[in-house]
């Protein structure tokens, strides 16, 4: 019984002590971005709306530009292993883990960022992905 009375506890103590996340923090491995590189395939003439030089109150816009492009993507583009819905999924996951700490204004518009080929478009969706990983750490660092 004494031995029961020490499990028992030890479980109370690490539930109590370790809040639980319902909404863990998505990581760059958990896209599918490195697939689509490899294996989505668009004409050479394709272009899509890039965000780049996104300012901090812009991140969540951002996120959803490169979510909402997918979508164009999907029309103008072969996938046939359904990278770009994963990778919508994923992108919605991370906006949903996003504090909405955007300002809506037209300078956080889809339409206000340059139209790129492909390959410039998944880069730039990789490094958005990577800046909000690192804040994300930072936030859970404090």
């Amino acid at each position: 019984m004494e031995t029961f009375n020490r499990i028992y506890f030890g479980m109370v103590i690490v539930c109590v002590c370790l809040p639980a996340n319902s909404n863990p923090m998505p990581l760059l491995d958990d896209s599918d971005i490195g697939d689509m590189k490899k294996n989505v395939i668009c004409e050479q003439d394709s272009k899509f709306y890039t965000p780049t030089n996104i300012k901090p109150e812009c991140l969540t816009a951002a996120l959803q530009c490169f979510k909402d492009e997918l979508q164009t993507v999907k029309h103008e583009c072969k996938d046939p292993q359904n990278y770009i819905n994963r990778t919508k999924g994923f992108l919605e996951h991370v906006i949903s883990t996003m504090k909405n700490e955007e300002v809506n204004s037209n300078a956080c518009s889809c339409e206000s960022y340059s139209e790129e080929p492909f390959p410039e478009f998944l880069n730039a969706m990789e490094t958005l992905v990577q800046r909000f990983n690192s804040k994300a750490r930072q936030n859970q660092q404090r």
